[in-house]
């Protein structure tokens, strides 16, 4: 009998003290107010100005030959019309959603970088008539599979959201304008 109220008061001591630990432990954060910050008092007078900081070189002018700058592929469509670059593609879409090319080809997930990304690759398979595989490569190595899944969601997306839509047409009308398209007002 005592064997069992010695195991039944040790078993009852454990729970109590994992109650005590998961109270102190996710118990809500107390936030303090920030506490004002003194005011500064003012600098004493220097007799002599500071003396003023040495400004970097000026950087080396380097020419830039043809090697050197990225490769555009410009595609000819069926219809025997110049299709815009995909690189054009890219900079329109990242302007209009205030982001960069450089996150747009990056393989960052964040939300506000593969909206954009999905949009550009959208774009791309609708107006360049590259093929997936060279959207991939174009757009920072991605895989053919990636472009096709990024295709297909906003071929959907297109088609219940208005809004987005008139999103589409409005970056389609600057990419036109741009590369100086047939439908360019």
């Amino acid at each position: 009998m005592n064997l069992v109220l010695a195991t039944t008061d040790a078993a009852r001591a454990r729970v109590t003290a994992r109650k005590e630990l998961r109270e102190r432990l996710w118990r809500p954060a107390v936030i303090k107010p920030p506490e004002p910050e003194p005011t500064p008092h003012p600098p004493e007078p220097t007799p002599h100005p500071p003396e003023p900081t040495p400004h970097p070189p000026e950087p080396q002018q380097i020419p830039i030959t043809s090697s050197d700058k990225p490769r555009e592929i410009v595609t000819i469509k069926r219809d025997g019309a110049f299709a815009p670059p995909a690189t054009l593609v890219m900079r329109v879409v990242a302007e209009y959603y205030g982001t960069t090319v450089v996150h747009i080809t990056s393989e960052r997930r964040a939300r506000v970088h593969v909206g954009p990304r999905h949009v550009a690759m959208y774009l791309c398979t609708e107006l360049t008539g590259l093929s997936l595989p060279a959207i991939g490569r174009q757009m920072g190595g991605f895989n053919h599979t990636t472009i096709l899944h990024a295709r297909d969601k906003i071929a959907k997306l297109l088609l219940w959201d208005w809004i987005f839509a008139d999103e589409i047409w409005m970056i389609r009308k600057r990419i036109d304008k741009l590369y100086g398209g047939d439908n360019a007002s």
